[in-house]
């Protein structure tokens, strides 16, 4: 690591790292302090570590994949390489403890993690996964726990520099998605703060004419995605690979049966008639956020003809 203060901080523990921070920065004494006003803002300056060029390769290579920086201007994105701070995670150490407070937002740069929730493993990330957001983004405990399964490296982001700069610049996309969800009957038993959360972890996708969103008997649980039709239409297709068996339009939504059931994808989905644009979550997101509507996703599938939907 270029750099000999990022050399030691990368091998600091979480806690360590949570102390130097707070010592720079001043601990926050309240949820309220979180908030950022306008001159707050405008007089924040985001740390910056030493890096190689190749470690700067790596994050952008890493942050490319993550939906979180897709709409930061190349400003943005080198303040947040230049924040990130590089630490080493020894096998079975736990990086993220479910119920305590979180400071940092982490890359995976190699290695590998399982995501705990009650003493069982619901997720995994490897390179180029990131996990710790919604702590940040909401000033609540950690949802779950995060142990590294192998010797892993990661790049962390303090809370600080995540609200201000990949949250200040994400509000514009969370507002266009808090009112394209107002109107979706599936989401009218919550209440706007749910909306919200579900709107900050949507991911805006495009796919062409006839090309397939989600393949019949796909069982790979790790890749799968739910999806909100923004704009455009698509079909269901079943396992013979031909007999329509349901139609997706703007506003409604499709891939929530394998997600519930854990079983491979029961038909596949094709854009119709031009490109479709659709707002997707992961499975990870789709279990945090969507728990409430299960219910209603449920009594859906019930109605499905034929085979069922996806």
């Amino acid at each position: 690591m270029a750099g000999a203060e990022a050399t030691t901080k990368s091998q600091k523990s979480a806690a360590s790292m949570r102390e130097d921070y707070a010592a720079k920065r001043g601990r926050r004494t309240s949820v309220s302090a979180e908030c950022m006003s306008d001159n707050a803002a405008s007089t924040f300056v985001a740390p910056s570590y030493d890096k190689s060029e190749d470690q700067k390769e790596r994050i952008k290579e890493a942050v490319k994949m993550n939906f979180l920086f897709s709409e930061l201007d190349e400003t943005a994105k080198n303040t947040i390489i230049n924040a990130m701070l590089e630490k080493e995670v020894k096998d079975q150490e736990n990086i993220i403890t479910q119920g305590e407070e979180g400071d940092f937002f982490y890359v995976v740069d190699s290695g590998s993690f399982e995501v705990i929730v009650g003493g069982a493993v619901v997720l995994t990330y490897e390179r180029g996964g990131a996990f710790g957001e919604l702590a940040l983004m909401y000033n609540c405990p950690r949802a779950a726990t995060v142990r590294a399964s192998s010797d892993s490296v990661v790049w962390a982001l303090d809370r600080g520099t995540f609200r201000h700069v990949v949250l200040q610049k994400t509000s514009q996309r969370r507002k266009k998605y808090e009112a394209f969800l107002e109107g979706m009957q599936l989401l009218d038993c919550l209440t706007s703060e749910q909306r919200s959360k579900i709107a900050d972890v949507l991911e805006s996708v495009e796919f062409e004419e006839g090309e397939e969103i989600i393949t019949y008997g796909d069982s790979d649980r790790s890749k799968m995605k739910f999806y909100f039709v923004e704009k455009g239409s698509a079909v269901a297709i079943g396992a013979d690979g031909e007999t329509v068996i349901g139609q997706m339009n703007e506003g409604t939504y499709f891939g929530e049966k394998a997600l519930l059931e854990n079983k491979p994808r029961a038909a596949s989905v094709k854009s119709k008639q031009g490109k479709i644009t659709c707002a997707q979550l992961d499975i990870a997101a789709f279990e945090r956020l969507m728990g409430d509507l299960q219910d209603r996703m449920k009594d859906r599938i019930q109605s499905y003809s034929k085979n069922p939907a996806t």
